[in-house]
């Protein structure tokens, strides 16, 4: 099966200002890794599960279903 990995930045929730959370593939120096977070477009972060700020650049993420 294969993924579907969106590029931009994902939709808010009415009034919160952050996304649902989602599973991201962040890349750090030349590897990548895969990460839990949401995005804040309050503040144009992306947030990983324990409040801070992940670490390297979002370079695909899709929505947790379940």
């Amino acid at each position: 099966m294969k993924n579907n990995w969106n590029t931009g930045t994902p939709l808010s929730f009415t009034g919160s200002g952050k996304s649902k959370l989602l599973l991201c593939k962040v890349q750090w120096g030349n590897e990548i890794f895969p990460a839990v977070a949401f995005y804040n477009a309050n503040t144009g972060e992306w947030i990983e599960r324990n409040m801070r700020p992940v670490i390297g650049d979002v370079i695909g993420w899709q929505e947790i279903n379940l």
